[in-house]
């Protein structure tokens, strides 16, 4: 079974202006002449964290992370101007082109396989293939499992916490009634309102109903990442309602390692099942008693397994043969 390589700090890091008021952390490490690799984090909202760097061999890899706009180390901090989905894509053609990178593998879990799979559709000739881990189609049926009924169903308790800022009339309608508090409320309201979303993904997330916040627990942070995600929700992801599915078929030269955990409450295995039999090249992992998390031990081993397995299919690291 693999672990997570050794913890390793950025060779370098800065702010990258990309227009609209907004500038994005971005940080570098590993070998600079090794297989470029942009990590695309979860949320939207979350931002990077040092865990991401050390799915990947630093001899093997060029690790490029950067937090996406509004979120982690970006400015302004939760920022929602100018702020959707074909914005974060244009931001990552302008950090390849800063980077001078012209082909790339992506990774990314939640948000950030969504952002994956768009970027690959649009630029298919880019990738050098895609690791996503929990893959979320962004569809309407897959918030409404989030955020109407479905993981409801499943943690009660927590989804009763999770109403408690609304009015009853509201919670017919949460995502609805979340915009009017983060839109209308006082800022002690809408700090409060934050933790309650938060603390409902990060209970899904790790199928422990009494784990504490998903972030760091600093109101700002909290405040950040539900309002940019709520935003993203909100406007349904700002993509056509089947968006990916129906043009999975530019995605045919693209390597994709799907490795997804049976019992996701976040981004039910349908999605990646539904994914798998539209590609063309792609091998799903399913971590039967894996959950959203990255964390889980099962779930580390996979995903380092598929770093190696994309590495090795374009003549770094060792001499492997894809399954």
């Amino acid at each position: 079974m693999h672990t997570l390589y050794p913890e390793i700090t950025p060779r370098q890091h800065w702010m990258l202006a990309v227009g609209d008021g907004h500038e994005l952390y971005v940080e570098e490490m590993g070998n600079p002449e090794g297989l470029p690799v942009l990590v695309l984090h979860g949320g939207p909202g979350a931002g990077c964290s040092p865990d991401s760097r050390r799915f990947f061999d630093p001899h093997v890899y060029r690790i490029v992370c950067f937090d996406q706009r509004g979120a982690g180390r970006s400015r302004p901090r939760g920022g929602l101007t100018a702020n959707t989905t074909g914005h974060l894509l244009d931001d990552i053609e302008l950090i390849l082109a800063h980077l001078a990178i012209k082909r790339v593998t992506l990774f990314g879990g939640s948000w950030g396989a969504t952002l994956a799979l768009l970027f690959a559709i649009r630029h298919p000739m880019t990738v050098l293939g895609c690791i996503l881990r929990g893959t979320f189609l962004g569809r309407p049926q897959d918030i409404d499992w989030l955020y109407q009924r479905g993981a409801s169903d499943i943690y009660p308790s927590a989804w009763r916490d999770f109403l408690v800022p609304l009015t009853p009339q509201e919670c017919a309608d949460p995502i609805a009634g979340y915009t009017r508090i983060f839109s209308e409320a006082t800022p002690f309201i809408r700090y409060q309102a934050a933790r309650a979303w938060n603390l409902w993904e990060t209970r899904l997330a790790s199928r422990q109903p009494d784990l504490g916040s998903i972030t760091d627990g600093s109101p700002s942070h909290d405040l950040a990442f539900a309002t940019i995600e709520h935003h993203y929700v909100a406007h349904q992801c700002f993509i056509a309602p089947n968006a990916i599915l129906d043009q999975a078929e530019m995605l045919a030269t693209v390597p994709v390692e799907l490795v997804h955990g049976v019992e996701d409450h976040v981004c039910p295995l349908a999605e990646a099942r539904l994914l798998h039999a539209s590609l063309r090249d792609a091998r799903l992992t399913m971590i039967a008693d894996g959950g959203h998390s990255a964390r889980h031990p099962a779930m580390i081993s996979a995903l380092v397994e598929a770093t190696r397995l994309m590495a090795a299919r374009y003549g770094h690291g060792r001499d492997v043969r894809r399954k």
